[in-house]
């Protein structure tokens, strides 16, 4: 750069000629010339730089206006008119984003009116007290003038044409407490005029759509199950479904609102032990969601709590066709195994019981993780509520004996025992372990018709 800038103040004759280059006062511009950006913008001219960054500051971090090219040999009064020349793009162009901001906001508004069928309203800070409050649909979902009818006890809100205008009035009739004129058949949430009955402030109307509705109806109804209030939860859903019922096709009101909406009431069922209740609902949100794997996961349950454990177990291999690796359908599978095996006597159960503890104990060798361990410990309540223990008589106190169905294969060996030579029968009485028992568990067969129930050892 051929241009000395010194940082001091210029004449005043070089001043007014820039000043009325850049169409600026003498004052003006020398109070643009000695401002600290200025200042290092000059700096950076004086130093050969041709290019640099001007920062505008206020509120907040400065940020950066424009990268500003000068050419060689520039003058003050050119570098004066190439920044006002920058700034003013700088305004064309916020100007230019501003209008492009407003006319999408609109489009957004239009469209959002496009779909709005609002399920109420709620009018808040108005100056006459009783106009407060939610205004709901009527009943019979009545419109008019293009708008639904919404009504507070005696209290109406509506879109009116009057004289050739539109717009909504809340009050009650004939009387007309706060308007809004618009073309629009959705309220606006301010702007309200204060009418003849009406007192200042003028309101805030507040928009409720239906899936708006739906949704804070939903979540009301899972706190109340997680407060294990499962009659309000179910009565909560119920209600949710009504309103997804009453505006059925509107907008964010899909098939998959309703599914989850049913699987929650079947949970509140399947707490309440209302198992045919639960199943019915389950089944129905797999209607409108055939991949819901925890509606699948209720149908189950629900057929358990009836003892169709075909029908259990079938939900659950659909579920898996969604899901093949989903951990609580495999769970769900492996305790209906177990209950199957329960139900088929005391000596199975004796087995899967010794073969849960082997599981167990090689599970904690390797050091599995804690959930493994937990969905193997879970298992253990339903394989001791199938056996009945009660004491010995012929044993010590506290030696426990089953009282379930007769364990078969140990009488038939006693049997074979006391028939044979000596030195057969203690060969015969020391019955080896089966296959599928670790040496950390061998169970003990007296040779009497029950099985004695030794604890499982810590591996």
């Amino acid at each position: 750069m051929t241009t000395a800038v010194g940082e001091d103040a210029q004449p005043v004759g070089e001043y007014a000629a820039a000043a009325a280059a850049a169409g600026m006062s003498p004052e003006e511009y020398e109070k643009l010339m000695n401002e600290p950006q200025m200042r290092q913008l000059m700096h950076h001219i004086q130093h050969g730089s041709e290019s640099f960054k001007i920062e505008r500051g206020g509120e907040g971090p400065a940020q950066p206006i424009q990268n500003i090219v000068v050419p060689h040999g520039a003058s003050q009064e050119e570098i004066g008119a190439a920044l006002q020349r920058e700034m003013a793009k700088k305004k064309t162009n916020e100007a230019r984003q501003e209008k492009a901001k407003a006319a999408e906001e609109e489009r957004q508004k239009q469209e959002r009116n496009r779909h709005s069928d609002a399920w109420s309203y709620e009018i808040t800070g108005a100056g006459s007290a009783e106009i407060n409050g939610v205004y709901s649909r009527q009943k019979d979902g009545a419109k008019r003038n293009g708008a639904r009818v919404y009504q507070k006890g005696e209290y109406m809100f509506s879109r009116e044409v009057i004289g050739g205008g539109a717009g909504f009035i809340v009050g009650k009739a004939p009387r007309a407490f706060y308007a809004y004129q618009t073309a629009d058949t959705v309220a606006p949430e301010t702007g309200w005029s204060v009418q003849e009955h009406g007192k200042a402030p003028a309101p805030t109307v507040l928009k409720l759509e239906p899936a708006e509705a739906v949704e804070q109806t939903k979540q009301r109804g899972n706190a109340l199950f997680r407060a294990a209030d499962y009659e309000g939860a179910a009565a909560t859903y119920s209600a949710a479904l009504d309103v997804a019922a009453a505006c059925e096709g509107a907008h964010g009101l899909d098939e998959e609102v309703r599914a989850k909406l049913l699987a929650n009431r079947a949970e509140a069922w399947l707490q309440l032990a209302r198992w045919q209740q639960a199943e019915e609902d389950a089944r129905a949100a797999l209607e409108y969601d055939p991949c819901f794997v925890k509606a699948y996961v209720r149908v189950a349950k629900a057929c358990g709590g009836l003892e169709r454990w075909d029908d259990a177990m079938a939900a659950l291999r659909e579920a898996l066709e969604v899901e093949p690796a989903n951990k609580e359908v495999l769970a769900q599978l492996e305790e209906l195994r177990i209950g199957a095996r329960v139900r088929a006597g005391t000596d199975q159960t004796l087995t899967e019981l010794a073969g849960l503890c082997a599981r167990l104990g090689v599970l904690l060798r390797r050091k599995g993780s804690a959930a493994e361990v937990v969905a193997l410990l879970k298992q253990v309540p339903t394989l001791l509520r199938a056996i009945r223990p009660r004491q010995d008589p012929a044993a010590p106190e506290g030696t426990m004996m089953y009282v379930e169905a007769p364990n078969h294969d140990a009488q038939v060996r006693a049997q074979q025992a006391s028939s044979a030579p000596p030195s057969r029968r203690r060969a015969m009485t020391r019955r080896p372990s089966p296959p599928h028992y670790t040496p950390h568990y061998t169970p003990h067969y007296p040779p009497h018709h029950t099985a004695l129930y030794t604890p499982c050892p810590h591996p």
